[in-house]
């Protein structure tokens, strides 16, 4: 038998060809699955980069009007501490005037 009329070493060419196609679908089926990742891989990214300013802004917005509480805050301190200060002054000269005029009472009374 003459080694070119012996098929039986040969691949159909029908069979050949579902190979082929059925490669090819695969490497499709492979590459869709490779794009889809790197398409949710991107879009994961973008929600993050807008989760992150959004939270960025939310944190922003919390310290400002965290400070302008604060700087609120320290006002009303110091309105306080003028107006102890204040009412500290005024209940000293009242208690020295209290104490001076109940000793020259008690002065008139010892002489």
């Amino acid at each position: 038998m003459d080694k070119y009329k012996d098929r039986s070493q040969y691949i159909p060419t029908t069979e050949h060809l579902d190979m082929q196609e059925r490669f090819r679908r695969a490497h499709e089926s492979l590459m869709e699955q490779v794009k889809g990742s790197f398409e949710r891989i991107a879009q994961t990214q973008e929600e993050d980069e807008t989760a992150l300013f959004i939270s960025r802004s939310a944190v922003l917005s919390s310290a400002t009007d965290l400070e302008t509480k604060l700087c609120h805050a320290e006002n009303m301190l110091e309105l306080l501490r003028g107006t102890m200060e204040r009412f500290t002054r005024e209940f000293e000269e009242d208690t020295g005037r209290m104490m001076f005029s109940l000793m020259n009472e008690n002065k008139e009374l010892w002489s």
